[in-house]
């Protein structure tokens, strides 16, 4: 992350999958997302298939 910041660069997408969209792939951006949320203040997340 610090030479993605250092690039100048203003947003970061990460995209995960796994068949079905509601196992590993869901739990693997919440865990994601604890660790960004400590560091980063505007975390956004989209579960696209979340049912």
């Amino acid at each position: 992350m610090p030479r993605f910041e250092a690039e100048g660069r203003t947003y970061l997408t990460i995209a995960i999958g796994c068949t079905g969209g509601q196992h590993r792939s869901v739990y693997l951006v919440d865990s994601l997302v604890k660790q960004f949320k400590n560091t980063y203040f505007n975390v956004i997340v989209r579960h696209r298939e979340l049912h």
